[in-house]
């Protein structure tokens, strides 16, 4: 759950399919986009492992993070955001099952494509993207 590693970048998408779906009822295009330089903008605390049982019995993520100052004000570091080329989704009243991870595909391979094209841009050669 708080499974942070300096060389790899995660995003929780797997799972999350409900805009998806939505924009396919409604053919609405999706736009990727990723933020590079945003997990830099806080620190976590050591401590957040010893959270983990009550954060699996809540079904919630309980962090203890710090920032500037040891406040909750961000650090100041540079962000760079990558938009990219619009998915034209079809028009479908009642999507399928099939018809929402065709799109969630897409989409994921075009959020993978952006971080792999651009994390160089960003200092990020090291770095992957793992998306779970």
């Amino acid at each position: 759950m708080y499974a942070i590693n300096p060389s790899t970048e995660r995003l929780h998408l797997n799972e999350r399919t409900g805009l998806l779906k939505l924009a396919l009822e409604t053919g609405a295009d999706i736009v990727p986009i990723y933020c590079f330089g945003n997990t830099d903008t806080f620190k976590l605390t050591k401590g957040c492992k010893s959270l983990q049982p009550i954060a699996r019995l809540f079904r919630t993520a309980l962090l203890l993070f710090y920032g500037r100052f040891g406040l909750p004000v961000s650090f100041e570091v540079p962000l760079l955001y990558v938009i990219g080329k619009a998915l034209r989704l079809p028009k479908i009243r009642h999507p399928s099952t099939q018809d929402i991870e065709a799109a969630q595909k897409q989409y994921l391979a075009a959020v993978q494509r952006i971080f792999n094209t651009y994390k160089g841009l960003y200092g990020w050669q090291h770095k992957s993207l793992e998306i779970v």
